[in-house]
């Protein structure tokens, strides 16, 4: 059921990939085009790297923390109960109990640090409620938060491809996230989730709400779009 589940999903989202990336690059051509917008979040990118080499590197349980609060978070949303949450400079876990969301959701679960930006996506839903007078400060926070998740999720993508089995903090032999849940197939929610969730982020410094629904409709019209082709053009023939 896995392997079938993965490879409509995974399909699915290839075909949805040309929309996000038509989306995408439109939000970084107007950030290109509108620098002093954008500038705040561009040098908090710029801020968070010695604190990453500082802090982050030298204190690993904070990277883990994140991540294993992310694995949390996703469950709690798709109606798990979370019954296990272990952190450590050497690595942790979270178990949890419920199969809401089926595959879906174990897929979400399981990827979700890898992809999703908890503390930027939380700045940015209270984004609207900041003063004109703070907003440059609080964008520049935006930008240190996005600039760690960039970094701990590209080398933990990395290591978990690359470390495939692994023994954890409790003993126990395990597989990393992306070998349970298929490499190919992670590999491909990943970066779509990836992109789009950047994607959303230029949108919203770019218009606010409308900005993300603007984003998150055009990604979607498109992908309906291309997909309708796709079937045409396979039973035309």
């Amino acid at each position: 059921m896995t392997t079938i589940f993965n490879f409509f999903l995974g399909s699915l989202l290839l075909i949805w990939f040309p929309g996000l990336l038509k989306s995408l690059s439109f939000e970084l051509s107007f950030a290109a085009n509108n620098l002093a917008r954008f500038s705040p979040l561009l040098l908090g990118l710029l801020v968070y790297l010695p604190a990453h080499i500082l802090v982050v590197r030298r204190w690993p349980w904070i990277r883990v923390l994140g991540h294993e609060l992310t694995h949390a978070l996703f469950a709690i949303l798709f109606l798990r109960r979370v019954t296990e949450f272990v952190v450590s400079s050497k690595g942790g876990y979270v178990c949890h109990v419920g199969s809401a969301g089926g595959e879906f959701g174990n897929s979400v679960i399981s990827l979700s640090p890898y992809f999703f930006p908890t503390i930027t996506i939380t700045m940015l839903l209270l984004r609207p409620w900041i003063g004109d007078s703070c907003l440059a400060a609080y964008d520049i926070g935006i930008g240190c938060s996005l600039a760690y998740h960039t970094a701990t999720s590209i080398s933990e993508t990395i290591h978990a491809f690359r470390k495939r089995y692994f023994t954890d903090v409790s003993g126990e032999h395990s597989e990393s996230d992306t070998t349970a849940r298929g490499s190919i197939f992670s590999a491909i929610f990943i970066a779509f989730f990836f992109l789009f969730f950047n994607g959303l982020i230029l949108a919203q410094i770019r218009d606010g709400y409308d900005g993300s629904w603007q984003f998150i409709k055009t990604v979607a019209l498109i992908g309906k779009d291309d997909m309708a082709l796709l079937v045409r053009s396979i039973f035309s023939k």
